[in-house]
């Protein structure tokens, strides 16, 4: 899930599917720049990079839900659905008027939970089809959420809310120290990391009701956070003094922390069977080693570059891309 690049021109989604790829470099997506079209959010789907197929939708965030069904969200609360890989769209009613700008998935009880604007939060039980929204308790903008069994936890900024009832309602969290929250990843039904500013990271063991200040690398604003395995947390982000890439991580539940430069900002992390995936604006970065190792392929478009990837199974990727425009 994490920290995504978001704009207030409407975004587009970009579903790409990829078969029998190089495992070396990515294939160029045919974008082509549009005289006064700014489109700085495109999202797509790949496994293992080869036989592109686009599909252009207005959306922010992206997720998959049960079983073949993915849902994106946007702006205006539209939330649109599909079962066959993208290559058709449904519009679903969300009850959500408010931008939305992430979605995820509860793994364990198949709730979809979206959070956005304004405090805006809405849910799903049955797989995208239908949503709720529930009363907002804050009015800052929700730009990342993490659920797990039930619990599920959505930063923005300073805010932080979080719902112990599959996001049927929410309570605000205090935030007296006023840190900044970038990225949010919640590894069991009671703990969870935050990551943000100033090298920000904070856990908790109780659902998100209080929270712990770990210890932390210096001179890093991260902005997301995965956990692969039990203990091992990886986090990314950009080292201050010289706006290089850095990861961050750590094999004892954040005690202590080993850092390693992948040299471009790092937009977004996400792992999914001990494998992590983390992007700088130019590159896909793969990691089998929870971290400790990356192994980078090339995005080769002109004129897009990566701000987020999210995994669904071992070999297939959504790759959100940030771009001039496009036609198709």
């Amino acid at each position: 899930m994490t920290r995504r690049l978001r704009s207030r021109i409407f975004p587009a989604i970009l579903t790409i599917s990829c078969i029998g790829c190089s495992s070396q470099s990515l294939p160029t997506i045919p974008i082509t720049t549009q005289p006064n079209r700014s489109f700085y959010v495109v999202s797509a789907r790949a496994t293992d990079f080869s036989e592109w197929r686009v599909d252009a939708r207005l959306m922010t965030g992206i997720a998959r839900l049960n079983g073949d069904a993915w849902v994106v969200v946007g702006d205006g609360g539209t939330v649109m659905r599909t079962t066959d890989a993208g290559e058709n769209w449904q519009s679903v009613a969300s009850s959500a008027t408010a931008g939305l700008d992430d979605v995820c998935n509860d793994m364990v009880t198949g709730t979809g939970i979206a959070v956005g604007h304004a405090g805006a939060t809405i849910r799903s039980t049955d797989g995208g089809q239908s949503w709720v929204s529930s009363e907002a308790v804050t009015s800052a903008n929700l730009l990342e959420v993490s659920a797990y069994t039930g619990r599920a936890i959505a930063v923005g900024s300073t805010a932080m809310v979080r719902t112990s009832n599959g996001g049927v309602s929410w309570q605000s969290v205090p935030n007296s120290n006023n840190w900044v929250f970038r990225g949010v990843c919640m590894e069991t039904r009671d703990r969870a990391y935050v990551v943000g500013d100033n090298g920000l990271v904070i856990t908790t063991s109780d659902g998100g009701a209080t929270w712990t200040e770990l210890p932390k690398p210096d001179n890093i604003a991260f902005v997301d956070v995965t956990v692969p395995a039990p203990g091992v947390i990886v986090a990314v982000g950009t080292q201050v003094s010289s706006g290089s890439g850095v990861v961050a991580r750590s094999t004892d539940g954040g005690a202590t922390w080993s850092t390693n430069s992948l040299f471009e900002a790092l937009t977004n992390v996400t792992s999914l069977d001990g494998i992590v995936w983390t992007t700088s604006t130019t590159k896909i970065h793969r990691s089998e080693d929870y971290g400790a190792t990356w192994v980078a392929r090339v995005w080769a478009d002109p004129v897009s570059s990566i701000s987020e990837i999210v995994g669904s199974s071992t070999d297939e990727l959504v790759v959100t891309l940030y771009g001039s425009g496009f036609e198709h």
